[in-house]
């Protein structure tokens, strides 16, 4: 591990640069660290800077585009939930990949706006009849949306404090967040380290920049202006289902409680006084 590396969380949390522990280490290839004092899991970018380019090729080889269905139905059960706190409104996706989240939320009444950076999803978005912008979450600089989507996106942005900064700048009073992110809790996660795809070089450590537990998922959320509302899928949900999307939903509650969840859901409102109006809430400590 390098000595040179500053994380984020000493920015903002005020941990202090000999918290960082070792975390995982790919063939010398990227390494991860461990703050001791908050939790959270960074991306060493001095053993690895590398980035991953979200083109065609990326798309084809993960084989999304055989799974629209089965994405769009997982979007609807997202869209469940998020209605239990709000009517559909103004919904804009972060990130939104080839387009389920958008496609699920029109159908159900949502004004639907994407964000992306590659052309390749802009371009097959925009085939759909799809409101998509180029750029990243800081290229918005307004933004009067009631819902900012982030469904594995908050894990690529090297400064997770900075981006949900500006989401909440981007946000209507009250307006909510729904984020989702890979869980470093997960058991064989946990268990493998360099040898699973959250860390290794092939795979998602290339992609990726921080990890989040439970713990510092809601912890991050708050420190950034956020309260939560709902964490995990609920037992029970007074909305439409399917029998498909009800089983779905106790299958994540219950693996969630044994840690076999390779996912965390988070919906959180953005509390009085966030956002632009408390920009000296995000100072670094």
């Amino acid at each position: 591990m390098s000595d040179k590396f500053t994380a984020p969380c000493s920015r903002y949390y005020g941990c202090q640069g000999n918290d960082l522990r070792l975390y995982s280490r790919d063939d010398g290839k990227v390494d991860f660290v461990e703050c001791a004092s908050c939790g959270l899991i960074w991306r060493d970018l001095t053993s690895c800077a590398d980035e991953r380019t979200f083109d065609e090729v990326y798309f084809q080889n993960k084989g999304y585009d055989k799974k629209w269905e089965h994405k769009v139905l997982k979007s609807h059960l997202l869209l469940n939930i998020l209605e239990k706190f709000c009517v559909p409104g103004k919904i804009l996706d972060v990130g939104p990949g080839l387009g389920y989240n958008m496609f699920a939320a029109r159908q159900r009444g949502w004004q639907v706006e994407g964000l992306d950076v590659s052309d390749f999803v802009i371009k097959s978005l925009e085939s759909k009849d799809l409101i998509v912008h180029k750029g990243d979450i800081f290229d918005l600089k307004h933004g009067d949306y009631d819902v900012v989507f982030m469904k594995h996106v908050l894990e690529h942005y090297q400064d997770p404090f900075a981006a949900l900064n500006h989401v909440g700048s981007l946000l209507k009073q009250n307006g909510l967040i729904l984020v989702m992110v890979p869980n470093s809790e997960h058991r064989k996660a946990q268990k493998l380290r360099n040898k699973y795809k959250f860390y290794s070089h092939k795979e998602n450590g290339i992609e990726h920049y921080v990890y989040f537990n439970k713990k510092t998922l809601r912890d991050i959320l708050e420190f950034s202006g956020f309260a939560i509302l709902q964490e995990d899928y609920p037992f029970f949900d007074k909305g439409k289902n399917s029998l498909g999307c009800l089983l779905s939903r106790l299958f994540r509650r219950w693996s969630s409680r044994l840690r076999l969840n390779q996912e965390l859901l988070v919906i959180a409102g953005q509390r009085q006084g966030s956002g632009q109006a408390n920009m000296q809430h995000f100072e670094p400590k």
